[in-house]
């Protein structure tokens, strides 16, 4: 199911998708284009694909991880292998390790798969790139695209405030208030991952791109968003603290709803329309875990029963 930070991520991707692979260290010079990967007929949800126009086109999948996940690596071997199924083209993947809280000895770019009789089935290579290892200077100084990833890099926690200043002074010089707005709210959100909202609430007074934001028609979607949930009505520091918490802590019911949502529409897409009781039994699931659980089970099982088991 959908990670934390895969809205901003995917953002990010749809705006400055050539940045993104410079920053993994993937070499690129024909255009880059941002393509489909919702899987219909099976349960993952890969991050983003992008496609490279070159003479020979190939793709690049990219996961965004906030935290740990010891079977990260197998799950990379695995929708590397379904998105050269659908496209049929060359697929590089890559891990972008949001924090350290994110890591694990597992993580080494490197994934074998081996028989206990000695068979070697498959070697499977991908990208790690931690973002807290990359230099904050060179990404200051670098792609408008890299800047969200600035104060994941490598400076003391109480010098994040100072790079989100940068930033800003990088966006008010240099793009348009639309694209300064969805930069520096993926900015924010990532700066959320080191920082609580308190703090980001109280570095939003001192950025210049607050006073330019509140012209974009960009940020006029999200104010009206952020009134239809409540928020706090034609304030935009409001807004950015709401979609801010909702999308840094959110609320445990919320995300117990989005979970049930995709088990109910990915299984009637491959059991049809499930009875009462077993509707009752996905209601009463009250562990995000495991609803988890259930949603990897969906790829094997062969009926709603067998899915869901016993609750």
């Amino acid at each position: 199911m959908a990670k934390p930070f895969d809205a901003a991520g995917k953002e990010l991707l749809q705006l400055k998708p050539a940045a993104l692979l410079q920053y993994i260290g993937v070499p690129v010079s024909g255009a880059v284009t941002l393509i489909e990967t919702d899987f219909s007929t099976v349960t993952a949800q890969v991050d983003s694909v992008l496609h490279i126009d070159e003479r020979s086109p190939y793709l690049v999948h990219i996961e965004l991880q906030a935290n740990r996940d010891s079977d990260l690596p197998r799950r990379l071997r695995r929708y590397n292998g379904m998105i050269d199924l659908r496209h049929k083209l060359p697929v590089a993947s890559a891990v972008i390790l949001l924090r350290p809280e994110a890591d694990h000895k597992d993580i080494t770019g490197v994934y074998h798969v081996d028989m206990p009789y000695g068979f070697h089935v498959d070697t499977f290579y991908y990208y790690v790139v931690r973002a807290w290892e990359l230099s904050a200077e060179s990404l200051l100084a670098g792609d408008l695209g890299a800047l969200p990833f600035a104060p994941l890099a490598d400076i003391p926690i109480d010098e994040v405030p100072i790079v989100l200043r940068r930033v800003d002074e990088r966006l008010m010089s240099e793009t348009k208030p639309e694209e300064a707005g969805i930069l520096m709210q993926i900015t924010l959100v990532w700066a959320g991952l080191i920082l609580d909202t308190g703090k980001i609430h109280e570095i939003l007074g001192g950025l210049q791109t607050m006073s330019i934001l509140e012209e974009s028609s960009y940020v006029r979607i999200w104010l009206d968003k952020g009134r239809d949930e409540g928020k706090k009505e034609g304030k935009l520091e409001g807004m950015l603290e709401g979609k801010l918490e909702g999308m840094l802590e959110g609320k445990l019911e919320g995300k117990l709803e989005e979970a049930r949502a995709i088990i109910l529409r990915l299984g009637r897409r491959r059991f049809g329309e499930p009875d009462s009781s077993l509707l009752s039994k996905l209601e009463s699931i009250e562990a995000i875990e495991r609803l988890e659980e259930i949603t990897d089970r969906l790829i094997t099982a062969v009926s709603w029963n067998e899915a869901i088991g016993e609750t």
